[in-house]
């Protein structure tokens, strides 16, 4: 049963699809502090709005992060866009919780006070800012059942994700948030992969199927020729992941591959996001 305190179940929905396109009255911008577009969601919502929506923008002066800010729709089926800012992941020891948190509960709080029944989030802060996508599902969701449901405006919350990898994602924590099952266990690698692997063409290759299997990550080359990775996300996807660097591509020949397990740092130079 669920408590009349949290928000009910059915009122979540999770989708693979484009944002842009929804009809619903108000979807979220994955934004940045200047609110000035960018790219990403962030690019594609205004490009879909048009030079309207970034008039407005100019207008406000930008948004801390962690809060929220709306604006009109203009060209957008919704009739309103909400912008909030993600944190930049930094190992999850700077606030990133809290803040990604405060992302959607200020969102929420914004539709519920300007009465608004139907709201579509994008992933906030999994792109380019790098926060792990099982984390931040996790995150979106939990703080979705955590708002309170008595007498709520709201009516449909909808998590539009993409590629479809992501989807299924926030379907394993939703099962997780809402019935207690742990349907998700994170695992995090690094890979040292040396051989006839043509450094930059195998980074790349492998950034390619990381894309594809939802794996979050950075790949650069050594001045050894060794082409070092560092990946995180679901252990199955992360384990199908682990078998392709193993087999290598078919251009060429994986002699060595060292694992260790470690967390997701980055790197200073030369790094290629996932």
């Amino acid at each position: 049963m669920v408590d009349f305190k949290e928000m009910s179940p059915e009122k979540i929905e999770i989708m693979t699809g484009d944002i842009t396109r929804l009809n619903v009255e108000a979807i979220v911008n994955a934004a940045n502090n200047a609110l000035l577009g960018g790219g990403g969601v962030d690019g594609a919502i205004h490009r879909a709005a048009g030079p309207g929506l970034l008039e407005e923008c100019r207008g406000i002066g930008g948004c801390p992060t962690g809060e929220a800010r709306m604006t009109k729709g203009y060209h957008l089926p919704a009739r309103y866009v909400i912008h909030t800012v993600g944190p930049l992941y930094q190992g999850g020891e700077r606030g990133e919780p809290e803040l990604l948190a405060a992302c959607y509960r200020n969102c929420l709080i914004l539709a519920e006070d300007n009465g608004i029944g139907s709201l579509a989030f994008p992933s906030i802060g999994a792109g380019v800012y790098g926060y792990p996508l099982v984390e931040a599902a996790r995150i979106a969701l939990q703080t979705a059942k955590d708002f309170p449901n008595c007498e709520s405006i709201l009516k449909r919350i909808v998590y539009c994700c993409f590629p479809p990898e992501n989807t299924e994602v926030y379907r394993q924590v939703y099962s997780e948030i809402w019935s207690g099952v742990e349907g998700l266990k994170m695992k995090h690698l690094n890979l040292s992969v040396s051989g006839r692997v043509q450094g930059v063409f195998f980074r790349d290759t492998a950034r390619r199927e990381a894309e594809k299997l939802g794996i979050n990550g950075f790949a650069r080359n050594e001045p050894n020729g060794t082409v070092w990775i560092e990946a995180e996300g679901v252990e199955a996807k992360l384990d199908e992941f682990l078998q392709w660097c193993r087999r290598g591509p078919t251009w060429g020949k994986v002699e060595n591959l060292v694992v260790t397990e470690g967390g997701l740092q980055g790197f200073p130079d030369f790094r290629v996001r996932f």
